[in-house]
């Protein structure tokens, strides 16, 4: 990850496919290395669509603060 991540690298990937920091590393971790991501069903990106959650489990992923 390294090679890609340092010097400018993630900078100019991120640049290159137009998305954002958290893609980037996605895209880099999958297709560059080859690696495949663990999938956490707890954690959302702040891009996904909220419509496509499962609303049972809405209040069981939001913190608050009382």
């Amino acid at each position: 990850m390294v090679p890609m991540a340092s010097g400018g690298q993630f900078i100019s990937i991120g640049e290159r496919i137009r998305l954002p920091d958290d893609v980037t590393i996605g895209y880099i971790v999958e297709h560059l290395l080859s690696k495949q991501l663990t999938v956490i069903d707890g954690l959302h990106s702040h891009l996904e669509a909220i419509k496509f959650r499962d609303r049972n489990h809405l209040l069981q992923q939001i913190s608050f603060i009382i």
